[in-house]
């Protein structure tokens, strides 16, 4: 594999990775507000929480855009896969 195609492939990944850990924050601070109850987590939630989760989607379009939009490499050397082969036997 050639070194911009691996860096393609490895910012798409990144960059899920990274909108997996930015949903998360986002739905740790939503979950903290709901538990805790005050207006001041709820308003933190409100503005903070969504920015973050905002953020995560973007991060998680922007990896769909990149993939959609690469050329497609095909690897000559890797034998076709048949229907009545597992992938497993081939190496």
């Amino acid at each position: 594999m050639k070194l911009p195609a691996k860096l393609i492939r490895l910012s798409i990944i990144g960059l899920i990775r990274f909108a997996c850990g930015l949903a998360l924050v986002g739905l740790a601070i939503m979950s903290f507000a709901i538990v805790s109850g005050r207006p001041l987590p709820v308003v933190l939630a409100m503005s903070v929480g969504h920015m973050v989760g905002m953020a995560s989607l973007a991060c998680f379009l922007l990896a769909v855009f990149i993939d959609a939009t690469r050329p497609l490499v095909i690897d000559e050397n890797r034998a076709p896969l048949d229907a009545n082969t597992d992938s497993k036997s081939i190496e």
